[in-house]
């Protein structure tokens, strides 16, 4: 948790002055919405966040601070990140190269292939 606390306030002063309220803001939402789906299942597992284009109306400078704050605060979390955003989809097919990241777009052809068990899935 202290971590988490010290990562947001981290993404706040790396984030543009005019843009520091609305960061961080948005930092601590996805930070507090990752904490509530921790531990709930029934044998304490962790729930999947799933985020639909969370960043859609930000600031292109604001994204990547927040997406590195996603990527450090969900290390043992699923994720599912939902979006037509180019600057997210441009992120995630470079964080996809570390191979902690999967992406899974929608084919006609052929369905999806499943993540692994402990990947986060980006949607594109």
């Amino acid at each position: 948790a202290a971590r988490m606390r010290r990562d947001v306030g981290s993404t706040a002063l790396a984030a543009p002055a005019i843009d520091n309220d609305l960061t961080s803001g948005m930092a601590h939402a996805l930070i507090g919405r990752l904490a509530q789906l921790r531990a709930v299942g029934s044998r304490k597992e962790s729930f999947p966040l799933v985020l639909d284009d969370p960043f859609i109306e930000l600031d292109a400078s604001v994204k990547p601070s927040l997406l590195e704050l996603l990527g450090r605060a969900t290390t043992n979390q699923q994720i599912i990140f939902l979006t037509e955003d180019e600057d997210v989809a441009s992120w995630a097919k470079i964080e996809a190269l570390t191979g902690d990241l999967t992406i899974l777009e929608p084919s006609a052809d052929e369905p999806p292939p499943l993540p692994s068990r402990r990947s986060r899935a980006a949607h594109l």
